[in-house]
């Protein structure tokens, strides 16, 4: 029987419930410690992407005072955006990494490309919808790129059940 590879399940999988920063802008340790229990994140990498991201909502807090003349609260409140960029980045950061380690782990098998449940797919992804390829022959898989939302039917063997 195949197995389907779908990385944004994996990530929707792992992503915790509660926000990565705060209506404040501070970071989250409950949701960072969610986060680092997914096999496929490391401290480190998880960390420098919460804090670009916030570093961007300080930015777009101080720019939204200055340029629109808006108070604080209210500039915090639109330069957060309900934490819609975090949110992505980790999703991104756990979609690729599993992508990854399913690429290294799986070489020489062969799988169908499934499409995508992304609003706007990749129109080369869309090329490749139903189409058998070998992993590792080419330099694409589903996942590896970011916001890719593709899957992949394994046609060989089993997959180790860290992937599902």
């Amino acid at each position: 029987m195949s197995r389907i590879f779908d990385p944004s399940s994996l990530a929707s999988k792992w992503l915790p419930k509660a926000a990565f920063i705060t209506a404040s802008l501070k970071l989250s340790k409950t949701a960072i410690n969610q986060v680092l229990s997914c096999p496929f994140v490391n401290m480190k990498e998880a960390l420098l992407s919460v804090r670009n991201v916030l570093d961007q909502y300080k930015k777009k807090q101080k720019e939204l005072i200055k340029e629109e003349d808006l108070s604080k609260a209210k500039a915090i409140k639109e330069a957060y955006n309900k934490g819609k960029l975090v949110e992505m980045r980790m999703e991104n950061l756990i979609t690729h990494n599993a992508a990854q380690e399913f690429v290294d782990e799986n070489k020489g098998q062969r799988f169908v490309w499934l499409p995508s449940s992304a609003q706007n797919p990749r129109h080369e992804h869309i090329g490749y919808y139903g189409k058998v390829f070998t992993v590792g022959d080419i330099d694409d898989f589903p996942g590896l790129q970011y916001g890719c939302k593709c899957a992949a039917r394994m046609l060989d063997d089993e997959i180790d059940s860290k992937f599902e």
